[in-house]
């Protein structure tokens, strides 16, 4: 579990679950975060995140960076694939990375937790970027997010 890595624009969502958690669990995290993403909720780069800004862009390129610089992706998707967790598959498909997509509407959490975890064995991640659809409204994504990291993390620790 040395060196782990939780990777996340920190978007309303998933992704903030999944930061949240790993803050709180004293995993590494981090991630780029476009300029949107600074200050909602207070919560962005300056907010207590560890997200690099990259000045003068969108989602789209901090999604490709987060790609690019995590080992594996963990796509989470809501029975449709959409938005920020189809631009990701797009680019682990392009790039040749490594991904797991998890579907919140057919897997537990502790199940998508032991795929994950399964998945970061079989591919030897050292770091996970998390993604999945952006909701600054439902709570649902927001916890679906923190349970599968905290299990994730759970895990990982666990097998050591």
């Amino acid at each position: 579990m040395n060196n782990f890595k939780i990777m996340s624009g920190g978007q309303p969502g998933i992704t903030r679950g999944a930061l949240d958690i790993a803050l709180s669990l004293n995993v590494s995290c981090g991630g780029w975060c476009s300029p949107r993403n600074v200050d909602t909720d207070n919560n962005g780069a300056e907010g207590g995140f560890p997200l690099v800004e990259i000045e003068d862009a969108d989602d789209r390129e901090g999604i490709r960076k987060n790609v690019l610089d995590s080992d594996a992706s963990a796509i989470i998707f809501f029975k449709v694939i959409e938005g920020c967790a189809e631009e990701t598959l797009d680019d682990c498909v392009q790039q040749g990375k490594p991904y797991r997509l998890i579907d919140g509407d057919e897997l537990q959490p502790g199940q998508a937790a032991k795929l994950l975890s399964d998945f970061i064995k079989e591919c030897g991640a050292r770091s996970l970027n998390v993604i999945g659809p952006e909701s600054k409204d439902n709570h649902r994504e927001y916890k679906y997010g923190q349970d599968v990291t905290r299990l994730l993390i759970e895990s990982l620790r666990r097998k050591g």
